[in-house]
């Protein structure tokens, strides 16, 4: 559960592999995963079986967890309408910033910070 406190602040990418947007900022989102000071996850929403999600990251090599979301569920309960939907979480669990379509790496790394 994204919504309990946690030492480090947390982003939440609701994103599909069907999405162009989507393939466009991954590898942003990967490049956060890797840092030490946040914890990333990632929302498969509507993009197949965990296998295809597990093939689809292996060969983009993307480091961040994903949560198949293919029925939509998890997409419903944070009210996601757009892909990539991203939300920035502060340490409380509390959400302090949303950012949908194209975000640059230096715009989320801006609102996580903004996040502390």
């Amino acid at each position: 559960d994204l919504h309990v406190r946690s030492r480090r602040q947390r982003q939440m990418c609701i994103r599909d592999s069907w999405c162009p947007i989507c393939k466009t900022t991954s590898p942003s989102v990967s490049t956060l995963a890797e840092e030490e000071n946040y914890q990333i996850v990632s929302v498969a929403l509507s993009s197949g079986s965990d296998k295809a999600i597990q093939t689809y990251q292996t060969e983009r090599d993307y480091r961040f967890a994903t949560i198949n979301d293919n029925s939509g569920q998890i997409s419903q309960q944070w009210g996601v309408a757009v892909t990539p939907s991203i939300f920035y979480l502060n340490t409380e669990g509390e959400i302090t910033a949303v950012s949908t379509g194209m975000t640059s790496l230096w715009g989320m790394r801006f609102r996580l910070w903004l996040s502390q």
